[in-house]
């Protein structure tokens, strides 16, 4: 369970930044990002918290590769909130074509390219 926990706050941090970096709260995001990188070097250390620190590790590698390349903007949550987006944008298109009234092929096709491009 305690492992979770530490997944469940690398997930909080990183989605709180994002939610700033949207909101253009570039202050409160840099807070986000301090806290992610002191969990990261101060909370995951010892052979126990591999996966935990890998997964850290990576949340903070896609924050640096987004400033680096001007993306931040781009990037999405991660966890259970980055999945519940996920699903709320893909109905979200799908019920917006069939609004527009595409055939169910069309539709189809269209949402497939959506979910291979999301957050690109």
């Amino acid at each position: 369970m305690a492992y979770e926990t530490l997944n469940d706050f690398t997930d909080w941090c990183y989605n709180r930044f994002v939610e700033c970096n949207r909101k253009s709260k570039f202050s409160e995001a840099g807070i986000y990002h301090d806290m992610l990188k002191k969990h990261f070097e101060w909370n995951l250390k010892g052979r126990r918290l591999v996966t935990q620190r890998l997964r850290a590790k990576n949340r903070l590698l896609d924050i640096w590769e987004a400033t680096k390349s001007g993306k931040l903007d781009k990037l999405t949550y991660s966890g259970a909130e980055g999945r519940k987006e996920f699903n709320d944008v893909m109905a979200a298109y799908e019920k917006e074509l069939q609004a527009f009234g595409f055939p169910e092929e069309i539709i189809t096709e269209l949402i497939i390219q959506k979910k291979e491009n999301y957050g690109n």
